[in-house]
Parts: C-alpha cells; sequence; structure tokens
C-alpha cells in the first residue's frame, strides 16, 4: 500500500488578556455567507500574491536554516493562516505583518488566497483517482463560548477561506480544548503531526484559534521501481560521504544542468503538482540559498527542458519543530507580540496579542510518490536517434520545492543537506 502525504496545519490561537467564563459545547457558529467561487482579483495581483507567499517561505526558510541540517516548512499553510490573523489587524500591527509577509495588495491578499486555493482544488480534480492524488485544504476557527468577534471579520473568513467556528471552553476547560485541537491537527495530517500544542500553550486566556490544514498525497507521473533502488554515495554537508539507498529511473524529465546548479523536476500523476529538485554545484550552497527569491526559483522553473534523463535520487524522510516568534520579529512582524497589538478588526474591544507561533512539518519522498504534513502553532494572548539520457545523480545536499506548476504556489519547500547511512565499502 501506497505511503500518503497528510496535511499540512497552520494553527493561530488569540487569547484575552482578561479571561472571561462560559461554557463549551461541541456547537458549530457561522456566518451566513458563502464562500466566493469566483474571486475578484486581476491575473497579475493573482501571481503578485503567489510570488510574496513564495519569498516569505524563502525568508523564514534563511532565518532556520542554521538551525539543523535537514529542513521542511509550508509556505502555503504558514501563508494562509497569517492571512486570517493578517485580516484582524489594523494600524502598525497591520502594516508590520504585511511587510512581514510581503503582502502589498491591502485587502486584495484575501481573494488571491481564495483564488489560489481554488486553483489547488482545480489540481485536485484534474487527477480521477483519489489514491493517486488527493489534495485537501480546510480552514476553522475554534472560538470561547459566548465570546464575540467582528461580524465583518467573521464574513471575510467565510467568504474568501470558508472557515466557520467551532465552540470551545478555553476559560474552563483549557487542556481538554487543547487536546481537541491537537486531535483534529492529527486527524487532518494522518497523525504525522501530534501534539501540536504541548501542555500549557492553551490556557483559560485563550480565545480564539485559527486552523488552516492541507491534506496531500500523490503517486509519481512515473514511479521509480523499487528493484532498480541500490546502495549509492550521498556526500554529506560537512561531513563524510555515506552509502544510502538511491533511487533510479530512467524518463523524459523536465531538467536543466548549468555551472551554478542541477535541477529535475519529478511530477506527480495529473502533471499540476511537481517536485522540484535543485543541487547547487557552482558556488557555496549558503550562497545560493541567501540569493534565492520567487524570481530566481520562477527561472530555475522556466529554464528547465524536456529530455530523458537518467535520475539518481536517495530516498528520504525527516521532520522538523521551529519556534517562530523571532523569526516572525526578525522579519518585522513585532508589535503583534506585545500588547501594543491592534486586531480591532477581530474584535472591536482589542486586549489580544500573539504569545507563540510554532511549526512542526514532515516529509517523505520514495519510490512511489511523497508525503508531507505540517502545523503551525500561532497562540495569541489573549527525432533523429535519440541522443543518450543526461545522468543525473542528486548525491549532495540540495533544495526542493512541493510546486503547482501551474500558479507557481510553493507548498513545501526544504532543504535535504544530511543522510543516515553506512560508511562506503
Amino acid at each position: 500500500m501506497r505511503r500518503t502525504a497528510p496535511a499540512l496545519s497552520l494553527v493561530l490561537p488569540l487569547a484575552l488578556a482578561t479571561a472571561c467564563g462560559g461554557l463549551s459545547e461541541p456547537e458549530t457558529a457561522r456566518s451566513a455567507k458563502q464562500r466566493v467561487q469566483n474571486p475578484v482579483i486581476s491575473d497579475a495581483d493573482f501571481a503578485t500574491q503567489v510570488a510574496a507567499n513564495t519569498d516569505f517561505g524563502l525568508s523564514v526558510f534563511r532565518e532556520v536554516r542554521d538551525s539543523q541540517p535537514n529542513l521542511i516548512l509550508s509556505p502555503h499553510s504558514i501563508s494562509s493562516a497569517l492571512a486570517m490573523l493578517y485580516a484582524g489587524a489594523r494600524g502598525d500591527t497591520q502594516t508590520e505583518i504585511a511587510a512581514a509577509l510581503n503582502f502589498v495588495l491591502a485587502e486584495g491578499v484575501h481573494p488571491a488566497m481564495n483564488r489560489l486555493d481554488l486553483r489547488l482544488a482545480a489540481a485536485r480534480e484534474a487527477v480521477d483517482d483519489e489514491d493517486d492524488l488527493e489534495l485537501r485544504i480546510v480552514n476553522d476557527l475554534w472560538l470561547q463560548r459566548e465570546f464575540t468577534l467582528e461580524p465583518s471579520y467573521l464574513d471575510l473568513l467565510a467568504e474568501h477561506y470558508g472557515a466557520g467556528a467551532r465552540l470551545l471552553d478555553f476559560a474552563g476547560a483549557s487542556e481538554l480544548a487543547r487536546q481537541t485541537i491537537n486531535e483534529w491537527i492529527a486527524d487532518q495530517t494522518r497523525d504525522r503531526i501530534q501534539n501540536l500544542f504541548p501542555e500549557g500553550t492553551i490556557t483559560p486566556d485563550t480565545r480564539l484559534v485559527l486552523t488552516n490544514a492541507i491534506y496531500f498525497k500523490a503517486k509519481w507521473h512515473a514511479g521509480f521501481d523499487a528493484a532498480d533502488t541500490e546502495p549509492g554515495i550521498f556526500h554529506n554537508a560537512g561531513g563524510a560521504p555515506v552509502s544510502v539507498p538511491m533511487m533510479t529511473q530512467t524518463e523524459q524529465l523536465r531538467s536543466d544542468v548549468t555551472d551554478a546548479y542541477t535541477a529535475v523536476e519529478l511530477p506527480y500523476k495529473g502533471e499540476e503538482l511537481a517536485l522540484l529538485v535543485v543541487m547547487p554545484t557552482g558556488t557555496t550552497r549558503e550562497d545560493f540559498e541567501t540569493s534565492l527569491t520567487a524570481q530566481s526559483l520562477a527561472a530555475i522553473s522556466s529554464a528547465l527542458d524536456s529530455k530523458e534523463v537518467r535520475l539518481h535520487l536517495p530516498r528520504f524522510e525527516f521532520d522538523l519543530g521551529l519556534e517562530l516568534n523571532d523569526v516572525l520579529r526578525g522579519l518585522g512582524m513585532s508589535s503583534a507580540f506585545t500588547t501594543a497589538a491592534d486586531f480591532t478588526g477581530l474584535r472591536s474591544e482589542g486586549g489580544l496579542q500573539v504569545q507563540a507561533v510554532v511549526h512542526k512539518a514532515f516529509i517523505l519522498v520514495d519510490e512511489e510518490g511523497s508525503e508531507a504534513a505540517a502545523a503551525t502553532g500561532v497562540s495569541v494572548g489573549i527525432v533523429s536517434l535519440p541522443p543518450p539520457p543526461v545522468e543525473i545523480r542528486i548525491d549532495r545536499p540540495f533544495l526542493f520545492f512541493l510546486r503547482d506548476r501551474v500558479s507557481g504556489a510553493v507548498l513545501f519547500v526544504g532543504r535535504t543537506a544530511e543522510l543516515t547511512g553506512s560508511s562506503p565499502s
């Protein structure tokens, strides 16, 4: 049986400075507004938002790249959930969030994010068999019972994020509320993301949690034959070479070999989503990562040319846990974490501030396809003879981007720099 690729979740808990009571029941409440199926946004503005999400993800990647050799995070999930937070921000807080996330469209952010979700739904629907590719995006609110939010805020989330509210009792039963949300995230991610909110991270002061979950599983358009997987050498970053399982296939693939990098794209079923692998070769990996932007990534993708490739790619699997408060402060989102935070668009009385932002992610790439999961928590307190195939051997640290080939949106970005293996004989 093929492995599945679970969700990516971004969770934003919001808390009030002073507790208020109220019993919680497993009820739901939502705006009467329906999700907008044809958001009004120009192609140019849509492309601007997609690039903004990618640049933001690469900024986060650079901020955390020294934390460990292997990295995985989701620009799309983080941007989606923080966009829901941005919708309730005002004044300097809104300006800072926009600057940190590269949002330049003001209110246009929300129809652009909606259009992107609809575009990804179309990629899913282009594949008949859900067993070949499944992509599910879900947004939810978890709200303290009897704690009211601005109707206009709830309308916006319903129209552009499809989000309603689930009522919990953070004030009187914060531990049960924490377990409920954690179980939901685990369910959305096929249990790959466990205990996103550790004990004590959801408190009696919590009033709202925003959740974004993306569930992804896909088979390769042309899979690797496990019988062809053999031991191969991978040169770990700053370490000795190791022998690892190296998958091999000879296929028509879009690829490019330059003085600066080797790149190859592996499409999934339906050929609208793909994994782009980029191995820096002509400069230091650090310099390559520093210079990478949405524009340069698009240029790499555009330069790919279809040809017969004999590809050697290691299997890999790892996970990651990050605390993102300092990262977001470093990107300019500072007042949101203080008592000066202005979230009056969410609740006119104010009194809300971000407490903690945490992120967990998982990636697995094997012969059948890819599995990826992530969760982020933001706790707010309160025709002639064919030429021979091109030989591409991914045998040293590389970057990978799980992308939508149509819009260019990056669902996951990561780096594989160290693999566990045996000493070469």
